[in-house]
C-alpha cells in the first residue's frame, strides 16, 4: 500500500478537527497488514548496522538476545 493510501485510510478514520489524528494513525499502522510486513522487513535489513552502531560483537548480541529483560520489539 502506497504512503498515499495509508494516509488517506488514517483520515477517513479521523474525525476532522480531532486532536488525536496522530494516535488514529498509529492505531491504523498497528493494524496494516502491509505496514507491519514493511516494517519487519525494514528492521531486519538494519539489524546488522543498529548492533554495530551500539557497538556490539556477535557474542554480545546472544547474551543480550537471551536476556529475559531486553526486547528488540518482535
Amino acid at each position: 500500500m502506497m504512503d498515499e493510501e495509508r494516509k488517506a485510510k488514517a483520515d477517513e478514520q479521523v474525525p476532522q478537527g480531532c486532536t488525536c489524528g496522530i494516535d488514529a494513525q498509529f492505531a491504523c499502522m498497528a493494524e496494516d497488514a502491509d505496514y507491519q510486513k514493511e516494517a519487519q522487513l525494514l528492521a531486519e535489513e538494519f539489524e546488522h548496522s543498529d548492533w554495530e552502531a551500539l557497538g556490539l560483537k556477535e557474542t554480545d548480541r546472544k547474551t543480550v538476545n537471551a536476556s529475559p529483560n531486553f526486547s528488540l520489539g518482535k
